[in-house]
């Protein structure tokens, strides 16, 4: 930071000591009167305290050569043009000419406007114009337009006051109200809400960057440097070890962001002393933040490490040299980086909501205390905590698994080329995908729906929305599976769950779907009044209602809003995603994982909340059932419900579901109190009875979760 500081001045007073070479033609033109040039002077007033020394005019009149040369350049085409007066203007060792030329557009905007208003021609109008001559390709040229034009503007500004004051117009006694501004902020209040929102993203920062180098040496350098098999045939345990590295990188991470903080002020200080005094510039008009910030700094500064260096723990065991792992930082930066930026914006605020987004919470409530409103900060503290501290344990927890695996320490370290890589994929396929075949289809999906979801124009009928929803479909969810199946794995009917129908597994996937839709709606209307919908997405809501009521009936909406998504989302998420994951040990990482891909996929942040736990569900089914038919069955009958109590056709609830829906007063349906206590119970009692074997046959193989029936269809692979 002090050679940054250093480099600034520098280039600060290089800056200032760049002067301009400014030719004005012309002068005579100007009136006598014209306040701005006379007497072969230039009026400092205009010209400013330090365009005075970084100006260098010279005038000539209407008669000399360059005026000439002007009127002979308008005779040929523009670009020949512009190319002959750049090079005059490299001869002549100019950056700007500026031309008082003869006035040539008699009819200006200005001269109309005064004729409409007032029903004569002005008499104030000017008999010239002024034309600025730059080269844009040259910086010295752009710094000498904007340094003349913005004296000009004050020229102009001036002389048109003047010339209304001669005809009896006056601003001031014209305008309908004197506008004024009173700032009532207090001063330390201020300077608090600035640090607030400056301090807390640095600290974030520099808390993911300390603690990702340190934890690459302690991982990634142990196996370059063979230190790391005598550390494991230690008698310390592989949790033990996790934790050791974990705290290790945490004090790294921590001294590293207090270090930076405190060499940024330090340096920030005189820096923007040299640049001409603290009172002058922003930064120091605010002044240094109050003391309670760094305090409550410190004390958050405490998770934030500890988050990031079990993350940073993990992805480094991953890599299998420092250089590889080098490459893992900008990942972290990007998912982390939205999550910082968030609390950032002066929108935003800590409410519910917002305490349960990780790292924003956490930003919020720390930038609250900063500001002083400590009522709003422990009110929402609990929320915040809870958050923070379930992602340091899921973090730990993903470090010591990947110090576990005996795979992921030891891997090899191949140069792999292209050629190598397409060799690999299609000789050495295996029955299904491959993990990182499984997080690489899910990665395509979101990205396609992302740019195809933002190249789609707005559906005005019900026949154009058709197309596009089933264009989306086919080309963001259904191709890349099918294809990627095709290419990366040599039974692609197992990989999508296609080999086993298990019909008898369809009524018992419909029947959970009844029962869980109550408790699925009482989840949205949770998460909408945590996460409230914005106006845009309750016009979009607005527009789908129409668009659906437009339709040529229930029957067409449901094939297009609940079967369609229900067959394509299946094949991709439940069908080849599930598939490569099911490789990792844990089954529970695998439904996670899953979910997590299928509740991205949806653009609403309140659906994708819903849909990331639907997805836990249908992926419990999908590696019960061995099937994916039961699957889109439960997914078809969960959007034809939604569909049903959205309340577009008003005869269907009463008509598919009498006695269990009631209107909501929104213009929908929700279910009434004890049909959702009912159905619910008896919907999680079945997904329990599924999940813990409840379809086998064989009743002494049916263990705890499943895992042996797991392990059996992993051997199959």
């Amino acid at each position: 930071y002090p050679l940054m500081g250093m480099a600034m001045l520098q280039m600060a007073q290089f800056m200032q000591k760049t002067q301009t070479r400014v030719l004005v033609v012309g002068t005579d033109r100007l009136p006598a009167d014209n306040g701005i040039f006379n007497e072969g002077q230039w009026n400092d007033e205009y010209l400013g305290n330090q365009n005075r020394e970084l100006l260098e005019l010279e005038s000539v009149e209407s008669n000399h050569r360059w005026e000439r040369f002007l009127v002979q350049s308008n005779a040929v085409e523009e670009t020949e043009r512009a190319e002959i007066i750049r090079d005059k203007l490299k001869e002549e060792k100019l950056d700007l000419v500026v031309w008082i030329a003869k006035r040539s557009n008699k009819n200006s905007r200005s001269e109309r406007w005064w004729k409409s208003h007032s029903g004569k021609k002005p008499n104030f109008d000017e008999p010239f114009q002024i034309v600025l001559l730059n080269d844009s390709s040259s910086d010295r040229s752009r710094l000498a337009k904007d340094r003349m034009g913005s004296m000009l503007f004050r020229w102009q500004k001036d002389r048109f006051q003047q010339k209304l004051a001669e005809h009896n117009i006056h601003i001031q006694s014209e305008q309908i109200a004197k506008i004024e501004s009173s700032d009532v902020g207090n001063s330390s209040q201020t300077r608090a809400s600035f640090w607030a929102k400056v301090l807390p993203f640095v600290i974030m920062i520099w808390a993911l960057t300390g603690a990702f180098y340190p934890a690459i040496d302690l991982c990634a350098g142990e196996k370059e440097r063979g230190t790391l098999e005598t550390l494991l045939c230690s008698p310390a345990k592989r949790g033990e070890i996790v934790f050791g590295k974990i705290l290790a990188t945490m004090s790294f991470s921590m001294v590293t962001s207090v270090l930076n903080l405190a060499s940024m002020a330090f340096t920030g200080m005189f820096v923007v002393k040299s640049l001409g005094g603290a009172a002058q510039s922003p930064i120091g008009a605010i002044g240094p933040p109050p003391l309670m910030a760094i305090v409550w700094l410190l004390v958050a500064l405490v998770p934030i490490s500890a988050l990031f260096s079990a993350l940073a723990v993990a992805v480094a065991a991953f890599a299998r040299s420092s250089k590889e792992g080098q490459y893992y930082l900008m990942p972290l930066i990007m998912i982390a980086m939205p999550l910082v930026m968030l609390p950032m914006l002066p929108a935003s605020t800590l409410n519910l909501g917002t305490s349960l987004i990780p790292l924003t919470g956490l930003m919020l409530m720390l930038r609250s205390l900063i500001e002083g409103q400590y009522a709003e900060a422990f009110a929402y503290g609990g929320p915040v905590c809870m958050v923070t501290v379930a992602c340091c344990w899921f973090a730990s927890r993903w470090a010591i698994g990947q110090f576990n695996n005996e795979s992921v320490l030891f891997r090899a370290s191949d140069r792999v080329g292209f050629g190598s890589l397409v060799r690999h994929v299609i000789r050495e396929r295996q029955n299904t995908p491959l993990i990182g075949h499984a997080i690489l289809c899910g990665t395509l999906i979101l990205i396609l729906k992302f740019f195809i979801g933002l190249s789609a124009g707005p559906q005005m009928d019900w026949s154009d929305f058709t197309k596009t929803t089933l264009i989306v479909l086919v080309a963001t969810v259904g191709m890349p599976a099918i294809l990627m199946a095709l290419m990366v794995t040599r039974k692609p009917r197992l990989t999508l769950g296609l080999e086993r129908l298990n019909l008898r597994t369809v009524p018992i996937a419909i029947f959970l779907a009844l029962c869980l839709h109550p408790a699925f709606s009482v989840l949205s209307r949770v998460v909408l009044e945590i996460f409230p919908p914005s106006s845009d997405l309750s016009a979009l809501n607005g527009m789908m209602t129409q668009l659906m009521s437009s339709a040529p009936g229930l029957l067409a909406v449901l094939a297009l809003m609940a079967l369609a998504p229900a067959v394509f989302e299946e094949v991709a998420f439940r069908g080849f995603i599930l598939s490569g994951l099911k490789r990792i040990k844990n089954p529970s990482w695998a439904i996670l994982i899953s979910s997590l891909f299928f509740g991205a996929a949806h653009a609403v942040v309140q659906q994708s909340i819903v849909t990331f736990f639907i997805g836990i569900v249908l992926a419990m089914i999908a590696i019960r059932c061995g099937s994916l038919l039961p699957c889109i069955a439960y997914h078809a009958t969960h959007n034809s419900l939604s569909i049903i109590c959205s309340g577009i056709y008003p005869d269907g609830p009463n008509r598919w579901l009498p006695g269990l829906v009631e209107p909501n007063g929104a213009g929908g349906f929700d279910y009434m109190l004890l049909p959702t206590i009912l159905l619910s119970t008896a919907g999680f009692l079945i997904l329990i009875w599924l999940w813990y074997g409840g379809l086998e046959k064989d009743k002494e193989s049916r263990p705890l979760l499943g895992l042996p029936i797991w392990r059996r269809r992993q051997m199959n692979m």
